[in-house]
């Protein structure tokens, strides 16, 4: 049984992209994001051609990769966004879409040494690739509940 996001991340609605994951057999995991259009900020992207920001993507992505750091490492794991690379955006996302997001962690027996988690993500609509990235994340304790 997967752990409710809410105990995995921080971030909180409206900020949150993540509506549910599935670990992977490769040992990542598969986020999930129901992409409305009724989000805010497509009030301005693009009035009339809503468009999810590519920004918001990238973000998505490293809400996947806390996921992923979280699930490997345990719930006590939290992962700031530390960097990002090899970015590209192949397909845009219109809403309503389910964005899917595949995120892999890399070089996993160093990730606590280092204090730092490297994540391979790839973000698909349907069976259609719409982007990629590196993500690094600093690794901190996560805060405890409010």
């Amino acid at each position: 049984m997967n752990a409710p996001i809410l105990s995995l991340l921080r971030q909180r609605p409206p900020f949150l992209f993540v509506n549910s994951y599935e670990p992977l057999p490769d040992g990542g995991i598969e986020t999930i994001y129901h992409v409305s259009g009724a989000e805010p900020f497509f009030e301005g992207h693009f009035p009339g051609e809503p468009v999810f920001p590519g920004v918001l993507i990238i973000e998505a992505m490293a809400q996947a990769a806390r996921v992923a750091l979280a699930h490997q490492f345990g719930e006590r794991k939290a992962g700031l966004m530390a960097g990002v690379s090899k970015a590209r955006f192949t397909k845009p996302v219109i809403p309503p879409q389910d964005l899917r997001i595949r995120a892999v962690l890399l070089d996993t027996d160093q990730t606590l040494t280092t204090g730092f988690a490297n994540a391979k993500c790839t973000a698909f609509i349907g069976r259609q690739r719409a982007a990629r990235a590196d993500v690094q994340l600093s690794i901190r304790e996560a805060a405890t509940a409010a």
